[in-house]
């Protein structure tokens, strides 16, 4: 009989039991919170013991002051830059619609793709939330069910199946565009010119 371990997704943070398979080390295993797949070794292990007083799991698990991909808390809200070009769009809490930009267009982000027409008027959503723990979470996922192919770092985007978290940096693959995600940098100085 196989034992229950723990392991910690290294996105978005959360306790996971799996069982203690043979050869469970050369496994992907998608995280079911917030979707994304990892090998084995990319997630933290502790044991499947209970939780001490203060919350937290053998192997560091499990308090409010455990820091995630994130560090200890996000407090930005990003913004998705065109790539190749200078345009970005500064994200909002809540939903930020991207779409293909036209005359009757009403998507928060629009892009003009000339005369391409692979992407939706409406095709994907950055969902902005703030979480306990986490701070601001960003949440990609597609408007519609016929959209063409979109992924985000290389990894295909399904409607009603992916919800991805975004990290700084990520890359979303649209039919006739490419964004990329930014957090700004809390320790970065502005600079000015009179």
């Amino acid at each position: 009989m196989s034992d229950l371990i723990q392991i910690k997704c290294p996105f978005c943070g959360a306790l996971l039991s799996v069982r203690n398979l043979p050869g469970i080390e050369n496994r992907n295993i998608t995280c079911p919170v917030c979707k994304q797949t990892n090998r084995f070794g990319q997630y933290r292990t502790g044991s499947a013991a209970a939780p001490d007083q203060g919350g937290r799991m053998p192997g560091g698990f499990g308090g409010a002051d455990e820091a995630t991909q994130y560090g200890p808390m996000n407090f930005n809200i990003g913004r998705l830059r065109l790539q190749g070009t200078a345009i970005s769009f500064q994200l909002r809490p809540g939903k930020n619609e991207i779409g293909r930009k036209t005359a009757n267009s009403t998507v928060d982000f629009q892009i003009d793709t000339g005369e391409h027409r692979r992407m939706s008027r409406r095709h994907l959503v950055v969902e902005v939330v703030k979480e306990p723990h986490k701070g601001f979470v960003h949440y990609v996922s597609l408007s519609k069910e016929n959209v063409n192919p979109t992924t985000v770092d290389g990894n295909p985007l399904h409607f009603g199946v992916d919800r991805v978290i975004l990290r700084h940096g990520a890359l979303i693959g649209l039919p006739d565009a490419e964004l990329r995600f930014e957090l700004p940098d809390e320790d970065a100085t502005e600079l000015s010119c009179p």
